[in-house]
């Protein structure tokens, strides 16, 4: 949900033992953002190879890597030579940029952070403001 919440498209490369379950649930996001009105091919889910995962690291459209998963993971983002978030189990940073309303960053991050009782990796945990 990261990248849909700034509209940029997702690519979900989920581990061989959760591809079931990873699978109907970007099936089930993509159709509800379908049916909000967002582009069909927005959202995308494949089964990874280590030649898939380095062809999008480095692919030129690629401009941001969110790396969720073991160090293997974060450091292949990390080493890509593009800008990389790389999230162990329970980091997820957030960025509020100086330009933000400082209030309604506080109110997204809380609706974030308890919308899932923070069950992902991906879910808040960190702040950053520069």
């Amino acid at each position: 949900l990261i990248a849909l919440k700034t509209r940029n498209t997702i690519v979900f490369l989920p581990h061989p033992r959760s591809q079931k379950s990873s699978f109907a649930v970007a099936d089930y996001i993509r159709r509800c953002c379908v049916e909000a009105g967002a582009p069909d091919n927005l959202v995308h889910c494949a089964a990874p190879s280590k030649e898939m995962i380095a062809h999008l690291m480095h692919h030129k459209h690629v401009h941001l890597i969110i790396a969720t998963g073991g160090p293997a993971m974060v450091l292949s983002a990390y080493s890509c030579g593009k800008p990389a978030i790389g999230v162990g189990a329970g980091n997820a940073p957030i960025i509020i940029d100086e330009s933000a309303n400082l209030l309604e960053a506080i109110s997204a991050v809380v609706q974030g952070k308890s919308f899932d009782n923070a069950t992902v990796c991906a879910s808040e945990q960190v702040i950053i403001m520069p």
